[in-house]
Parts: C-alpha cells; sequence; structure tokens
C-alpha cells in the first residue's frame, strides 16, 4: 500500500473511532493547556514516548531529533539557533514546566553513526553530510566522556557526569553487560544531554532552587521494556511495579546541597 494511502486511511479510521473523543478532549484543554514535562526524543520511527508513557493530550511538550541530542548553550549564537534551545525557554520558562526528560534508546541508527564514524574510525576526518555534522558538533562530548570506559571491565565505569548548578551523578554503564557496546555508548549520550540542558543561563536559578528536574530514560526496541536512570542506584533500572517507590523518591533527590 502506497504510504500517503495509508495515511488517509489512519485519518479516515481516526475520523470514525476517536475523533469525537479528541475534540472533546481539545476543548476542555484548549481553555487552560498546561503540559507537564519537556521530553527530548529520538525521532526513530520504533520509538513512541506518547505509547509507552500512556499519555493524553496536552500532557507534554515532545521535542524529536536524530540522536535524542540538546545541543550545549557554549555551541550557540544568533545565527545559529536550535529548536531544542528554544523548546526549553518556551517550556520552562513561559509554561513553567518543572521536569524534563531526555529518551535515548537501544539500536539507535544514528548514535551507532557517530560511535562508527568517531570511535571506530578517525574523528578528525571532515564530515561528509548535515547529519554527520549534527551528530559530531553535538555529539563530541559523548564521545569523550565513552573514551573514559575501559574495555577491561566491559565499559562499566564509573563515570561522573558533572551538571551545572544542579547535582551531579556518578553512573555505571550496564554494569550487567546486557547490550552492546554500541547501547554502552546510546546510554552514555542520553545521560550526557543532562549536562548539556543545565548550561542554558535562563534555567540556573530554576536547577539551582528545585524548581526544574532532569531526568534520563532508554528504551529498549527489543524487549520494549523502558528503564529510568537511578542516581541512588548509578545506572539505568528498569521501570516496573518494584521499582516505582524508588523511582518516585529518586527522580526528586537532586537539588544541590
Amino acid at each position: 500500500m502506497p504510504v500517503i494511502e495509508k495515511m488517509l486511511n489512519g485519518i479516515l479510521r481516526y475520523n470514525k473511532a476517536s475523533k469525537a473523543n479528541s475534540l472533546k478532549k481539545l476543548i476542555e484543554i484548549n481553555k487552560n493547556i498546561q503540559p507537564k514535562a519537556v521530553i527530548f526524543s529520538c525521532m526513530d520511527a520504533r520509538v513512541r514516548p506518547n505509547r509507552f508513557l500512556d499519555d493524553d493530550l496536552g500532557d507534554h511538550f515532545i521535542v524529536r531529533n536524530v540522536g535524542n541530542m540538546v545541543p550545549d548553550a557554549s555551541t550557540l549564537n544568533q545565527n545559529t539557533v536550535s529548536t531544542e534551545a528554544g523548546a526549553l525557554e518556551f517550556g520552562c520558562i513561559q509554561k513553567n514546566v518543572k521536569d524534563i526528560v531526555v529518551c535515548g534508546h537501544s539500536d539507535c541508527k544514528t548514535v551507532n553513526m557517530l560511535y562508527d564514524t568517531c570511535i571506530q574510525q578517525k574523528e578528525d576526518e571532515p564530515s561528509k553530510s548535515y547529519l554527520e555534522m549534527w551528530l559530531k558538533l553535538h555529539g563530541r562530548d559523548t564521545i569523550d566522556i565513552f573514551k573514559q570506559l575501559k574495555p577491561s571491565n566491559n565499559y562499566a565505569g564509573p563515570l561522573l557526569f558533572e551538571i551545572e548548578n544542579y547535582k551531579s551523578f556518578e553512573a555505571y554503564i550496564d554494569p550487567e553487560n546486557k547490550f552492546s557496546i554500541t547501547d554502552k555508548f546510546s546510554q552514555v549520550n542520553c545521560l550526557q544531554q543532562l549536562h548539556h540542558i543545565s548550561t542554558y543561563p535562563f534555567l540556573k536559578l530554576k536547577l539551582m532552587t528545585g524548581q526544574l528536574f532532569l531526568h534520563a530514560f532508554w528504551f529498549d526496541v527489543h524487549s520494549a521494556d523502558v528503564y529510568m536512570f537511578s542516581r541512588a542506584r548509578k545506572q539505568f533500572i528498569p521501570v516496573n511495579q518494584d521499582n516505582f517507590e524508588h523511582l518516585l523518591i529518586d527522580s526528586h533527590e537532586q537539588i544541590p546541597k
């Protein structure tokens, strides 16, 4: 079936099955829409935060790009602004969102490309495409911190992630050694984005005073399991009933002492 035909059929099914309920919800939230989080996710078609969060219309702002990357503020100026920076300012300053989530995932094709290009090959070779330029520019910190890991302990670390105006943390990367080397790299990349987010000056006060919290999720495309980073346990752990209370408490114990 041609792709547009599939899309049009999908819209027809939506019109018939769920449009009425969607309109009812839109009428309710249009009066006072107040999303509760800003989510940065990879654009990979297999990763659907709305689905695994089981969220509703108006719950979150979601920004999707290749590699779920958020540029470090130092890489931006008046001529090189970014959607991600604008989303942070709009969500956290204008709409007073209190939680930011970065969602990485396994088998990330673009993060794998960054690994192959800059870890396996020569990092200093000229970029051959816009995609490669994006990955090298905003993934260079991921490359640098990943290089601290050693094969002697299966690249488990620990690594120290310095978060500006916030509580820094140690992380063990896949200590049970369940995932591939590129999936470990993906987890490092996901955590590194929390540092990048903390570099924006307009977030400084909110981070220092506990008005804003940073979280990292990681989705396994092979098992459909969702992981969340626990600062207390220093690793990504599965989101399930057994870990629910721990993750809830852990996620808001991040204010600098």
